[in-house]
């Protein structure tokens, strides 16, 4: 009967360790979830940011996406001029043109202003 009692003492022993295990393994899992889903966001973070710098190429249903140096690289020639269609291209050519109509404006108020002085009578 020894045995039987040792065996029930041994089951009882197995069974609180087991215990103790599934408790400190709740606990590591506890403490462990917020961190991981921490680590989840930053990887989250950084998968965008990749995406974003390398750009997407097209799929069923959407467009391709550029990456950061094609579209600095296509600003870059917005910002040079190369014969007339680009954006520095046109702002010269309106600020030409506004600088024509500014003279021509100016010509037109000295001639109102000498018609203005030629009609009103003299003191």
């Amino acid at each position: 009967m020894t045995t039987l009692i040792d065996l029930q003492g041994l089951q009882v022993q197995v069974v609180g360790v087991l215990g103790a295990i599934i408790v400190a393994v709740a606990i590591a899992y506890k403490m462990m979830l917020k961190p991981m889903k921490a680590l989840k966001g930053f990887f989250n973070w950084i998968n965008k940011f990749r995406r974003d710098w390398e750009g997407e190429e097209a799929d069923t249903g959407r467009d391709a996406v550029p990456g950061v140096m094609e579209r600095l690289n296509f600003l870059d020639g917005e910002l040079s001029r190369n014969g007339g269609k680009s954006l520095k291209d046109v702002v010269v050519r309106l600020e030409t043109k506004l600088d024509k109509l500014v003279k021509r404006l100016d010509v037109i108020e000295e001639r109102q202003k000498e018609i203005q002085q030629s009609i009103s009578p003299k003191n």
